[in-house]
């Protein structure tokens, strides 16, 4: 190796995230003298989760790190499961004292392990972890590190028939050990998500680590080697799904899926005075209402997920101090938040306000204590709110990935299944309830007649007027952390197929229509095999759909999707709208479109939108100064509207390309985009590392995440290449532009 290699790769082991840097000493990836410069002489069991690690990065010699020491193969693979579970539990063993064996006799030395046995990765598949250098590197650490710990839980369950406690033992204590969170939050989300990962593997006794960790962790750069995607479940089409012999393939049955017209209009009432080629629409997105939030509470807290609850106690100056009107650190909304914001909407736009979009997450951040009950309270309580001030208005609601107990998981429904009784996940594990709860939350805004429907996989259609409907998708099903995938991957719950067939109705009653849902398709977030699927439908009614509307990330943004021939023709748009939760994105906002109904063929399609914010630091420095100003005391802003900032006539798909092409050609239009990004009210007003800056590379991948079909290593490349050149004739490989900051409980 020349001495150029050998100093970016001692500088990448320097950076890589220390639990992974502990997979590479203790699984035998490189000889261990190799690595002894960074290894730790001693355990970290008791090492306090916020000590730095300190490295020594002498004694390096090119031999040490040839290509042999750390290429895997199979059988390096099969030994690192192994050394992996047997080096867990002897520290767990050591850590808890007991003189009870634990590791419910695993034995340290067990007999030839074969690696296609167990349904492990074909090493053709892997990829050398050190080749490359930086967050490409990192990024395909953090997937082998996955493989082996997933492998080791499948050992366990399929070799040694490890109980469902001892293996959520076992990935507490990992949790714990590698430092990944706190001991309350490892001990919550593994004891909320252990039983259902356990039942699945049992359930799905052929599907590789590989796949699992390609699809739940796609957000974070991982992929399914393709030969182990080629002819798996997992690599499928929409239209194959029905064909003969194919149902004798699948896990889950499909559902029967009838689409048929309606002529039950909602016939919204417009008052005489309002525009007749405009209708109006508000968006509320990611609301994540907390209601064990408290004013003067730590909004720095131990966990780095989420602050300013009742339970961190109080804080000790009044700079890390809850604000009396929400929080923008790690903190969601309280109540009040909500309430302002619909007491501004009816105040401000109320004749006005045509149709309610509401895309998602009512419930908290608080991933590692959701309980049934508690989420069901925020459901029906946010709902209730949303109803009690707008009685007439047309609101059409859809679920978001943190509604469900556990997080994310949307399980098959007995309605899928056909019945109850044929349902075979365990009681205790099935999410129908979430479904239900919002049913009976919602049913005065859901037709009678998708009542059905809804209950099966939440999705459902709203027939407004003769010339138009909104079809809501349950997009949940394709989030990457929605663990369900894994035993039922091909289209769950129909959705694609739902939305084809009423897509086409659609079309043959000249209607145009609207999608909602709540994780943006084609997104990272969102598994590329659905992704894909999702994009041939949008791609084969581009005429029909007007618009799309989405939440989850919590920015300010949009996608614009363009035609898969000609690639330079823009065809669609998805809205995202920003989030009213303040967690770690500036201030709370909403989102209102103007809508055409003045021409039958562009019925639907979205004209200009506005932002509406309140200043959040100064609401909450008022309060302080004078603690009788009340909620309706805060103004709101009208952050910005988009016709009238990016200088364009509209906000039709070729001229959103335009404003595209100039946020790639000039730095200044990209960089008010990137502050209307945060909901920032100012271009100084950066509380907040991530959002200080935005260099070239940041710029690219913003681009590219805008213009790119779906999320992918290959697709998307034109559109991607053609975006960069504008910036500066460079065009980068996708996966350099693929990392960014995350917060995977999005």
């Amino acid at each position: 190796m020349s001495r150029f290699k050998h100093f970016f790769f001692r500088i990448f082991l320097v950076h890589l995230p220390f639990p992974f840097l502990l997979i590479l000493c203790q699984l035998s990836i490189t000889t261990s003298d190799s690595l002894s410069w960074v290894c730790p002489t001693e355990s970290p069991t008791n090492t306090p989760v916020d000590m730095p690690v300190r490295i020594n990065t002498s004694g390096l010699s090119d031999e040490d790190f040839s290509p042999v020491n750390y290429f895997l193969n199979e059988v390096d693979l099969d030994k690192q499961v192994l050394s992996f579970t047997n080096y867990m539990w002897k520290e767990i063993k050591n850590a808890s004292n007991d003189e009870e064996d634990i590791s419910q006799n695993i034995p340290v030395v067990v007999a030839p392990l074969n690696a296609s046995t167990l349904a492990f990765p074909d090493i053709s598949a892997f990829r050398q972890i050190f080749l490359g250098l930086g967050d490409t590197i990192k990024r395909d650490s953090v997937c082998s590190g996955c493989q082996v710990f997933l492998g080791s839980m499948v050992y366990q369950i399929k070799v040694h028939k490890a109980k469902p406690e001892t293996l959520v033992k076992f990935s507490i204590f990992t949790c714990q050990f590698f430092r990944l969170a706190t001991t309350e939050v490892c001990t919550g989300i593994l004891e909320r998500l252990g039983p259902s990962f356990y039942w699945i593997v049992q359930a799905r006794p052929k599907v590789r680590p590989s796949i699992m960790c390609g699809t739940l962790f796609q957000s974070v750069g991982c992929r399914i080697p393709p030969n182990a995607l080629s002819g798996s479940e997992f690599e499928w089409t929409v239209e194959t799904l029905r064909k003969p012999g194919h149902e004798s393939n699948r896990t889950v049955p499909r559902p029967e899926i009838n689409v048929s017209p309606s002529d039950n209009y909602k016939q919204l009432v417009r008052e005489p005075f309002k525009d007749p080629n405009l209708m109006k629409i508000v968006h509320l997105a990611d609301i994540h209402i907390d209601y064990d939030y408290r004013p003067g509470a730590k909004a720095e807290c131990e966990n780095d997920i989420l602050c300013c609850r009742v339970q961190d106690g109080n804080a000790s100056t009044p700079e890390t101090a809850a604000g009396e009107f929400g929080d923008n650190r790690k903190c969601d909304a309280p109540e009040i938040t909500l309430i302002m914001a619909l007491e501004h909407i009816k105040r401000q736009h109320g004749n006005d306000i045509d149709l309610i979009y509401m895309t998602g997450d009512l419930v908290p951040h608080n991933i590692w204590y959701t309980e049934k009950d508690h989420n069901s309270h925020v459901i029906r309580r946010a709902s209730s709110l949303i109803y009690s001030h707008f009685p007439h208005a047309t609101v059409i609601p859809c679920l978001g990935n943190h509604e469900p107990h556990p997080v994310n998981h949307f399980s098959p429904t007995s309605r899928t299944f056909g019945s109850s009784d044929a349902n075979p996940i365990p009681g205790d594990l099935r999410t129908d309830w979430t479904y239900e709860v919002a049913y009976e939350s919602w049913k005065q805004w859901i037709p009678s007649d998708q009542a059905e429907s809804f209950l099966r996989s939440g999705n459902y259609a709203v027939e407004i007027n003769p010339r138009f409907r909104v079809l809501v998708v349950n997009t949940n099903v394709c989030y990457g952390f929605n663990m369900w995938q894994v035993y039922d991957p091909q289209d769950p719950g129909g959705q694609l197929e739902w939305l084809s067939l009423q897509l086409e109705l659609t079309k043959q009653q000249n209607r145009t229509a609207h999608i909602i849902g709540h994780v943006p398709p084609g997104h990272e977030d969102c598994f590329k095999t659905w992704s894909r699927e999702f994009y041939k439908i949008t791609a084969k009614y581009k005429q029909t759909i007007r618009g799309q509307f989405y939440g989850h990330t919590h920015y300010d943004e949009f996608r614009l999707l363009h035609d898969p021939v000609f690639k330079t023709d823009p065809m669609n748009l998805m809205w995202i709208g920003p989030s009213l939760t303040p967690y770690r994105i500036e201030n709370p906002g909403y989102r209102i479109y103007h809508m055409n109904i003045g021409n039958n063929f562009t019925y639907g399609d979205i004209l200009d939108h506005e932002t509406w914010v309140y200043d959040l630091v100064k609401a909450n420095k008022a309060y302080v100064d004078d603690n009788s100003v009340g909620y309706l005391d805060v103004p709101w802003m009208k952050l910005y509207q988009a016709t009238e900032v990016y200088d364009i006539p509209n906000l039709l798909p070729s001229n959103m390309q335009v404003l595209v092409n100039r946020m790639a050609k000039d730095r200044k239009a990209f960089n008010l985009f990137y502050k209307y990004y945060f909901k920032a009210i100012s271009v100084n007003d950066t509380r907040h590392a991530d959002q200080a800056s935005c260099d070239t590379i940041c710029q690219k991948r913003i681009l590219c995440g805008i213009v790119q079909p779906y999320y992918d290593d290959d697709d998307g490349q034109v559109e991607c290449a053609m975006i960069q050149k504008d910036v500066d004739g460079l065009v980068l490989p996708l996966r350099v532009l693929e990392h960014r900051k995350r917060f995977i409980w999005l």
